[in-house]
Parts: structure tokens; sequence; C-alpha cells
């Protein structure tokens, strides 16, 4: 028997991916409906993707480099309080290295014609902010990738205030430049200013247009607070007028984190959902959630998927970007860089019991192929998960079946029993799609 859920106008059949607009229809009618025009063509049934951490070892070929905690800005949400906490340093040079070795004779192992590794070089300070410190460790990795006849992808997330002499070398050093940027001056200036209380958003903007103008992919992550309210078209317009070719924009909505400045109130869901429609409406595919509308063939959470690791300015690994830095004890602490990366067995079993644990709640919910048990760092800040994702997370799902449901023109006529239903279908990976529809 099928696991189908009604919802509204619509039925959702996850084991298919599928959306049916009809009514009065029996589960007996939905099983002939979906053995008719799909076959028995079927999504494999979700799983984490091959965990990449396992016993004391690291065997992936993708890193995610914290090169410092310290940053020019003060932004009211950072979940490090980067901009006012500052007592820390820069990840050492000798350990950046091992890691990039590492990454190499991985990679490969993993595919021998082709072997390429995946830096991304993130926040928690930010990483041009010793901006000679990153060109050398760029310069390292793309030599080193050089004489191993490897490819090396580099990404760069940024707060994006620095010159056009800076945004030229990453232009041309980087695959892509995703700039966090929460909207025009009067949002962004006032929950992303500098440390001297600056409004640094035309910098930003005119440094993202240069950079998407030279051949270098450019994204937004955009942050929703208290302050986007009623301005989800208008924070679109602002970036597209002025960054013609970018190429999405991650909407993310704000929650409170623990050893974070918390300096600002954060949105409903309601208000957050309301905003991610009116951007839609004006950036359109390029809009995008924190959950895909794709299926997940790996978990959303990679605190728990244990398929990378991050590297922090003491040298710290984990399987987190958001971490409890000054705890020695913390669950997604992993490891260290000492002669070689050193994993700590434990506290990997520890990840893997503490995430099976609480996936046992997810497995018979209908939105588990997208969201894939979720958020593990915000089921660990929260009283409340079930409010601050689940619910979040259905009615994403819903609105992106209701708007695939409006614009398919895909029409079925199912005939039973002397009754005809006009069915309309959408399938959201076209991976599974029957080519005879």
């Amino acid at each position: 028997m099928l696991n189908v859920f009604k919802l509204e106008k619509f039925y959702y059949v996850p084991k298919y991916d599928l959306v049916i607009e009809a009514n009065d229809l029996d589960i007996e009618d939905i099983n002939n409906i979906v053995f008719k025009y799909l076959g028995c063509r079927t999504i494999n049934k979700f799983n984490s993707k091959t965990r990449l951490i396992i016993g004391n070892k690291y065997y992936g070929n993708s890193a995610t480099i914290i090169i410092s905690n310290k940053c020019m800005l003060k932004c009211k949400y950072c979940y490090s309080s980067s901009g006012t906490n500052c007592n820390n340093s820069f990840l050492s040079f000798n350990k950046y290295k091992k890691i990039v070795n590492i990454l190499i004779n991985n990679a490969k192992i993993i595919n021998k014609k082709t072997p390429w590794i995946d830096l991304t070089f993130h926040g928690g300070g930010e990483p041009t902010y010793n901006f000679s410190l990153l060109k050398r460790f760029i310069q390292y990795a793309i030599k080193k990738c050089k004489e191993n006849n490897t490819l090396c992808l580099k990404r760069i997330i940024t707060n994006g205030f620095f010159s056009i002499n800076q945004a030229k070398w990453l232009s041309e050093n980087f695959n892509e430049v995703c700039f966090s940027i929460d909207g025009p001056s009067e949002i962004n200036g006032f929950t992303r200013q500098s440390i001297s209380g600056k409004d640094i958003t035309m910098i930003v903007i005119k440094n993202a247009r240069y950079i998407s103008e030279n051949n270098c992919k450019v994204s937004f992550n955009t942050v929703l607070t208290n302050k986007s309210i009623g301005f989800g078209e208008k924070i679109a317009k602002f970036f597209l007028n002025n960054v013609p070719k970018l190429s999405s924009v991650q909407f993310t909505r704000y929650v409170p984190t623990i050893d974070g400045n918390n300096f600002i109130n954060t949105i409903s869901n309601d208000e957050y959902l309301n905003i991610y429609k009116d951007a839609r409406k004006v950036l359109k595919e390029r809009a995008k959630s924190f959950i895909g509308e794709e299926l997940r063939l790996n978990g959303y959470c990679k605190g728990t998927s244990l398929n990378t690791i991050y590297c922090h300015p003491n040298g710290f690994l984990t399987s987190c970007i958001q971490f409890d830095k000054n705890s020695k004890n913390n669950l997604y602490k992993i490891g260290e860089i000492n002669k070689t990366i050193e994993i700590d067995n434990n506290n990997v079993n520890n990840i893997v019991k503490n995430n099976n644990d609480k996936l046992k709640n997810c497995n018979e919910c209908f939105a588990f192929y997208h969201c894939g048990g979720g958020c593990k760092a915000i089921y660990d800040n929260t009283n409340d998960f079930n409010y601050n994702w689940c619910q979040l997370v259905f009615k994403i799902l819903k609105f992106y079946m209701i708007e695939k449901l409006n614009n398919s023109n895909l029409n079925i006529n199912y005939k039973k029993n002397d009754i005809d239903y006009n069915l309309k279908y959408t399938i959201f990976n076209k991976r599974y799609t029957n080519e005879n529809n």
C-alpha cells in the first residue's frame, strides 16, 4: 500500500515524489494512476550519502576552511559574534597545507582519471579579513593541484567589504563568490554594518557586479529578519537591477543561536514564506529557500552526514560550522589538525547515534525526501524544533507543490468505472519522469 498524504486540494505520494490534484480519489485510484503512468519506476529510498569520516580517518576530497574568526563587520545576528569577539587568530599555513595535501591524495583514490578537490572558504570570521593570507592559501592549493594533475574547485562566502582590485583577484581565482547581503541599505545598512557603523551595502553590490561581469559565478545569501517584512519584492528588484548576472539568492530565516549576537528579532514562519513568495515573483527560479524543490539524495545536515570537514582557526576539526568554539567537548568536534588529520572515533560514533535517535521521528514524514531530517544545530539550539524547522518545511513544500501544479500543462485523463478524472500532476525531480507521458 502506498503512503499517501492528503493536503487540501491535492495528494502527495512521497515514494514517487508525485503530486496529484483531484477530487474524491481513494487510495486504490491513486495506486492505479501511479502504476499506469509511472510503471514501476521508483526513486531510491532516502539514504544519507556514504560517510567519508570512518574510524579515525577522513576519506573525502572536500573541506570548508575557516581562516579566522576575525571580521570587519558587526552583524546583528552573527552566530559566532565575529566582529565583536575577535580573540583568536588565524589558521596556520602549515595546518592548511596538511589539509590540502590529504584532500589531493584522497581525490586521486576517489577518481583516478579526473581527480578534483573542493575548497570552500567560509565565515565564522571573514575569509578576506587577511587578504594576503587568503592569497597564499589559494596559491598553494593551485600549485599542488597542478603538480598532481588535480582539478581545484574553489568557493568563498564573503561579506564583500573589500577593494575593487581584490574583487578582480577573487574573480580570477574562484569558481564562485557568494556574498552575504540582506537587501538595500535600509535593511542591510542596519543588519550588516562595519565595526565603525558604516553602511557598506553599495560597496558589496559594486564588488558583486564586477565579479559577475568577469565570468565568475556570483550568488547571494540573504538572512530574513523583522527588518525584511514587506520588502520581498523590493529586495529582489534591488538585487537584479544592480547585479543582472546574479545566479541565485538563498533566503534564510534568522534563527537565534546560543553564542551569537542575537541583536535583532526573527520572524514567524508565515512572515518568512510571504517574503520568499514576493521575492520569487521577481527572481523566479533564482530565488532559493533552504529546502530545495528536488529530492535530496543525501541529508540536509552536514553536521551529521559526516561527508565533509570544517577546519577552524584553532586547528579544531568539526562536522558542523555552528559549534561552541569555547568547548573542547562539543558534539561536533571530531578531531584536530596536528601532524596529520586526527579524528576522534568516539565523537564520530556519538554523532551517528545522536542523529539516528533524532531521525526516528522523521522517517514517516512526507517531507523527509526533501528535508532529510533537518538541521541538527537548530534542533540543539531551540526548544521547539517542530515549529522552527518542520512547520516551515511543510509550508515551503506546499508552496512548491501548488506553484508547480499551477504551472503544469500536463493533463491526464484517467478512467475508472466509467468515471473520468481530469488530473494535473507534476514530478519535482525530472530525472524520475516517465518519458512516455
